[in-house]
């Protein structure tokens, strides 16, 4: 592992606004760091007891750490297609010694586990509330609300939009 790209690249996520929150032009975007820590913190507080927690939180906080050297790219975006690749090359080069990372982060992208598939429930989850946030849920919802399967998430999403409506 490229100790000093590491660095540099988890530094970037921190101050490195999302793409689709800049181009709606939300004056203080979230980060992706930020929505890496929140997507993290979800899959802690919402996971059930048959889903290994660790994996999950660990593929949350890796899940969009390519973003740092490919960017953010938006499904609006040229490129979006091959995403997940460049990605996995990203992620490759990164860590190349911790095959236990680049097996997790495979895991993640060709969704082959309830963790994987959890994780990007919560990566939705998150997305989804942030839209909220920003005045933007009917659009987010429309492309995104299809992919939380859960109940109790669903709820959650609805109790929060009916607070910040007030």
């Amino acid at each position: 592992m490229d100790e000093r790209t590491v660095v540099s690249a988890v530094q970037k996520l921190k101050v490195m606004g999302r793409t689709g929150w800049i181009r709606r032009e939300i004056a203080c975007p979230e980060t992706i760091g930020a929505h890496s820590f929140a997507v993290a913190l979800w899959c802690l507080l919402f996971s059930s007891r048959d889903i290994d927690v660790d994996r999950c939180i660990k593929m949350a906080l890796l899940h969009d750490l390519a973003e740092a050297v490919t960017g953010d790219i938006t499904p609006d975006d040229p490129g979006y297609e091959t995403k997940d690749e460049e990605e996995r090359h990203v992620l490759l080069d990164l860590f190349s010694d911790r095959e236990d990372l680049v097996a997790l982060m495979e895991e993640y992208f060709e969704q082959r586990s309830r963790e994987a598939k959890f994780v990007r429930m919560m990566d939705k989850f998150d997305m989804i509330l942030q839209a909220i946030d920003y005045g933007f849920f009917d659009e987010f919802w429309e492309d995104a609300g299809h992919e939380i399967r859960d109940r109790k998430l669903q709820e959650i999403i609805e109790r929060y939009r009916g607070e910040r409506d007030v």
